[in-house]
């Protein structure tokens, strides 16, 4: 299932693009049910792109990585906002905060999507790293 969002909403990248950047839907890459379990970890900003894809950066000049989402996981694009919904439909990750999840990086010719124009679709329009989200996915509240 595609789920297509219109806007990003304030604030969700500050430069000029912001008239066309409500034209580009949020891209919700998705895992195969029973996909791979990796161990590694990340963590950083879930941003979105102009081209609609979200990425994690670790940093402010980092590219970012394309997570490639669990099969039961969901987009909220509700209120101007970009939501990622685990399972039970509880936020899991927010854009414009940070993040931490557990998974693995991954070459693209191993992704293995749920659809595969999906996987066309990403390629082409979020070049870079791909993470493969685990199953933890949270938000890091920031203190102070």
């Amino acid at each position: 299932l595609a789920s297509a969002a219109c806007g990003a909403g304030p604030g969700a990248g500050g430069d000029e693009t912001t008239a066309t950047s409500s034209d580009a839907e949020v891209l919700f890459p998705q895992q195969r049910p029973g996909g791979e379990s990796m161990m590694a970890e990340t963590s950083g900003e879930l941003v979105l792109d102009d081209e609609g894809c979200l990425r994690v950066k670790a940093t402010p000049k980092d590219p970012g990585r394309t997570p490639v989402w669990p099969a039961g996981y969901g987009l909220d694009t509700s209120g101007g906002e970009v939501r990622v919904l685990d399972e039970e439909g509880r936020i899991a990750a927010k854009v414009g905060e940070r993040v931490y999840m557990g998974g693995g990086e991954i070459p693209k010719g191993q992704i293995k999507l749920a659809d595969e124009r999906m996987a066309k679709e990403l390629f082409e329009r979020c070049p870079g790293g791909y993470w493969v989200v685990g199953s933890e996915v949270k938000i890091l509240h920031q203190h102070g």
